[in-house]
């Protein structure tokens, strides 16, 4: 798989919800993620909720859900498809994606990813050329509170222990 600068994950669906909302997001290789830089300048996405739901939350390395608003997740606008879009400043392997749920027990876990594609680019853009699919994931159902889950191309599910 080619190294990339910009990543993105593409959501066609949502388990349920309306809109898509996750607490944090990683890029990179197994056991290996990339860092993003200065996350309000490197990531962009086709919408938000709101103050307190901007796309960069979901590199903050911060996944407590303390209430709507709280500045720790994403939520995306209601509709589909969304994306989530990280600009890495250089070429970067991208072989894996980390997904971490809401950690509250009252979470909305239907508004978890349900059918993505992870997309690489070297020019970003919006437009549906710009954008290559690396791997798809169709069904990701059953997500839980405090649930982290690594999606390589190989293996298009693994799940970690609730945090």
């Amino acid at each position: 798989m080619a190294p990339h600068r910009y990543w993105r994950l593409y959501i066609t669906a949502a388990n349920g919800g309306a809109a898509c909302a996750l607490a944090e997001l990683k890029f990179g290789t197994p056991g290996s993620w990339v860092d993003v830089p200065t996350p309000a300048t490197h990531v962009t996405a086709s919408s938000d909720a709101g103050a307190g739901f901007e796309p960069w939350n979901l590199f903050d390395n911060q996944i407590d859900f303390a209430g709507p608003g709280s500045g720790l997740l994403w939520r995306s606008a209601a509709g589909m498809p969304q994306w989530v879009e990280v600009d890495f400043g250089s070429p970067v392997d991208v072989t894996a994606l980390g997904a971490f749920t809401l950690t509250s027990p009252d979470a909305p876990t239907n508004q978890t990813p349900r059918n993505f594609e992870l997309q690489g680019s070297d020019i970003g853009g919006v437009g549906a050329g710009d954008w290559a699919t690396v791997w798809t994931v169709y069904n990701a159902m059953d997500w839980n509170p405090r649930e982290v889950r690594t999606f390589t191309r190989r293996a298009r599910r693994q799940t970690s222990t609730p945090r």
